[in-house]
Formats: C-alpha cells, structure tokens, sequence
C-alpha cells in the first residue's frame, strides 16, 4: 500500500513500521540505502512532476537521505516530513535536511541512536 506524500502520509507509513520484527527492519533499511529513489516511488504516492524532481536532484543529496532515512528505520527512530499542504506557492522548491539523528557503536555491533530525521520542504 502507498501512502501519500505528506506530513501525515509519513506519520502513517512510519506506523506501518511497527509490527516489523528487527531483522525486517535491517531489511528495509538496506533497501532504502541501496536504491532511495525506487524505494520512495514504490512506498508514497507520487505525482509525475515529484517523481521528475526526484529523479533530477543531486546524487549526494540523495545519498544523505538514504543514508538518513536508513539509519532511523534501523534503529526505529522517527522519520518526519514538513511540507506545505494545498497549492503551493510559486517558485523554487527547497528540500531541508533539518534532522538531529545520531548514534555510538560498540566493537560487538551494538548502536545507540538517538534523535529523529526531518526534512522540510519548502517554496
């Protein structure tokens, strides 16, 4: 199922998380960080136009969202979404990285992570 690509379409997908056990979220993780792009068209709800911007954005942007988004589903920390509702305001659109994530590793493979990942899009 796609949720759509909004504040509360994330909020629903990041509860859809839940009932995956740590071995499938390790999965999706991986997922994410291989190929963000196919992962975020086959997960939300895209218009042709978001699908064109995302295919066009730069690839270490790209890159740090993965890795971003990633990281909190492994380690079960929240994923957010900003972004205006309704029309949008003519001009250029902005995508923020405003997330606060971060994590300690252990020699035995243990992490503690902490924080949450935001982006906040903007016109």
């Amino acid at each position: 199922m796609k949720h759509p690509f909004t504040t509360e379409g994330v909020a629903a997908w990041q509860l859809s998380l839940q009932p995956l056990n740590n071995q499938q979220l390790q999965e999706l993780a991986a997922q994410i960080t291989a190929d963000f792009k196919i992962w975020l068209t086959q997960t939300f709800e895209l218009a042709p136009s978001q699908v064109s911007y995302l295919y066009n954005l730069n690839e270490s942007f790209l890159q740090l969202a993965a890795a971003q988004v990633g990281f909190a589903v492994a380690n079960s920390l929240p994923v957010k979404l900003t972004k205006p509702d309704g029309a949008h305001a003519r001009g250029t659109k902005l995508i923020r990285d405003k997330s606060k994530a971060e994590g300690d590793a252990d020699g035995d493979g243990n992490v503690d992570a902490s924080g949450e990942v935001e982006f906040e899009i903007t016109y």
